[in-house]
């Protein structure tokens, strides 16, 4: 598995002996930091989405690891990805290479300066999405996010739309990921996000009426990102989806007219760049972190690089009321379909997820019998979210 690789690269690496030596260039330093970023990002991610896993590093023998001892919560979980990357970080800085031997990511070519970046937004997307209540998210250390983001991306990180990669190494690559989905009409807009659009549009009503068909295009949109990002669907009918509203477990809120075009031409064509981490979505976790903080100077021109520069909505400043609310739109309308989930993690940490809906994954039920565990799952009812 990806972790079990990085383990093994990282304690290969700790015998002081073994070295990365490349045309005459000492890269060990970098290797050991490259594979604590791996076992942060796969660990971190797990964390996010599962609500434990089995924590393997590097004291463990493969042969004798005792699954059930090492059962940890996602809050340990995540704290040992945050500890791998300040270990990464603290790596990185005391290294005298500056770029990287070749690329690791494609298109993407990583210096000291771009990978300490990289790896401080990553602390921050993950300190900031670990939370699943409103109680745990106001426990977040924001003073720490602030410090990760601060010292984060300072341009958008995009990745080379190419085989291995096209579902940036998070889905299925083969045939289908999420970003073809989106292409073909499978995954839609949320009504919700339209409204949050164009609130003063009939089109954009939220909830969808149930029993109503067709709403229409939205000609009345402050926000220029509309046109941007999505397109309107005039044959919506041809979704698969459209005709399920009265299906169990389906409803009329899975409608929308709306498409994710964003990166269209690119998946299209199978190649160019496409969003892997924007400095849009770091530029808002420090505006966050700066309002929960009380240290609200320089949040809202954090917020206005996207709902100004990119958009053309009314300048946010310091002293508003709703500036909290502002940063979360810029994060749905900028970030939520580039990275999927992030929505969902925001909306989770608010407490805005319908009643029923399961918080996180169970972890699978054929390791849980492999290790002698019993079963166990999440969702379906008000009160059984985790």
């Amino acid at each position: 598995s990806g972790i079990g690789n990085a383990v093994k690269l990282s304690k290969i690496l700790d015998d002081p002996n073994y070295k990365v030596v490349l045309e005459g260039v000492d890269y060990t330093k970098r290797c050991k930091a490259h594979a604590y970023i791996i076992e942060a990002l796969l660990y971190g991610n797990i964390a996010l989405l599962y609500d434990k896993a089995y924590l393997f590093s590097e004291e463990h023998d493969p042969v004798t690891f005792d699954f059930a001892a090492n059962t940890k919560s996602y809050k340990e979980v995540m704290d040992f990805a945050i500890e791998r990357l300040d270990e990464a970080i603290a790596i990185i800085q005391s290294d005298n290479v500056d770029a990287d031997y070749q690329a690791v990511i494609p298109g993407v070519s990583f210096n000291k300066a771009r990978l300490l970046q990289f790896a401080n937004s990553m602390a921050a997307r993950f300190l900031v999405n670990n939370a699943r209540t409103v109680a745990e998210n106001n426990s977040t250390d924001w003073a720490k996010v602030k410090s990760y983001s601060e010292n984060g991306l300072q341009e958008d990180l995009n990745v080379l739309y190419e085989e291995g990669w096209r579902g940036k190494v998070m889905t299925r690559d083969e045939g289908a990921n999420y970003l073809g989905l989106y292409n073909w009409g499978w995954i839609r807009a949320n009504q919700w996000l339209i409204n949050q659009m164009a609130p003063e549009d009939p089109a954009a009503v939220y909830p969808w009426p149930t029993g109503v068909n067709r709403l229409g295009q939205v000609l009345n949109c402050p926000d220029a990102r509309l046109e941007k990002y999505f397109t309107w669907d005039s044959n919506p009918e041809a979704w698969f989806g459209w005709s399920r509203v009265t299906r169990a477990g389906y409803g009329y809120f899975i409608r929308c007219e709306y498409k994710y075009n964003r990166y269209y031409d690119i998946i299209n064509a199978g190649d160019g760049y496409i969003g892997h981490f924007l400095k849009a979505e770091n530029d808002l976790y420090l505006a966050e972190a700066k309002i929960r903080t009380g240290q609200v100077s320089g949040a809202a021109a954090l917020i206005n690089n996207t709902r100004v520069n990119v958009s053309t909505l009314e300048p946010a400043t310091d002293n508003d009321p709703d500036l909290l609310q502002k940063m979360f739109y810029e994060r749905y309308v900028e970030c939520d379909l580039v990275w999927a989930h992030l929505g969902f993690f925001d909306k989770r940490r608010q407490g805005l997820l319908m009643p029923g809906t399961a918080y996180h994954f169970p972890i699978p039920a054929p390791e849980l019998q492999m290790h002698g565990q019993p079963v166990y799952t999440f969702g379906g009812a008000p009160g059984s979210e985790m």
